[in-house]
């Protein structure tokens, strides 16, 4: 007898960030894959480096360390940074510990391209002031 077939469901394209290069990165496990990440990433000015939690199961200090590091990293690259996607277990950590006021938020990637459009280069809602955290 065979071996049962895989069929493949053809899942829709990801959508990029907004002037997004060669599409997505791979997915990190570990807040110390992520800060490696970006250690290597080069942010060119005027972009936005949009963070997709939407496969993200759990965040500890170390990782919402990871993502402040990424966050000042773009900023001080006159680039922007947003979220999208945020689980709600993590939107309460960061309501709780005022990173939600420090971090730009999107339902999804989707709203996060939308909305860029109306933002200013910091890849921020308008009336919100970027700066280090």
């Amino acid at each position: 007898m065979p071996p049962p077939s895989r069929s493949s469901t053809p899942r829709p394209p990801r959508p990029r960030a907004p002037g997004g290069g060669g599409g997505a990165p791979p997915p990190h496990r570990t807040a110390a894959e992520l800060r490696q990440v970006a250690r290597e990433v080069l942010l060119p000015p005027g972009r936005l480096l949009l963070v997709d939690l939407s496969g993200m199961r759990f965040c500890d200090s170390s990782g919402l360390t990871a993502l402040l590091a990424l966050r000042n990293q773009a900023l001080a690259a006159h680039a922007g940074f947003a979220l999208a996607a945020v689980p709600d277990k993590t939107a309460r950590i960061l309501r709780m510990t005022g990173l939600d006021q420090v971090f730009d938020m999107f339902a999804d990637v989707r709203e996060a391209c939308a909305r860029r459009n109306g933002g200013d280069r910091h890849g921020t809602v308008p009336g919100r002031r970027p700066g280090p955290a």
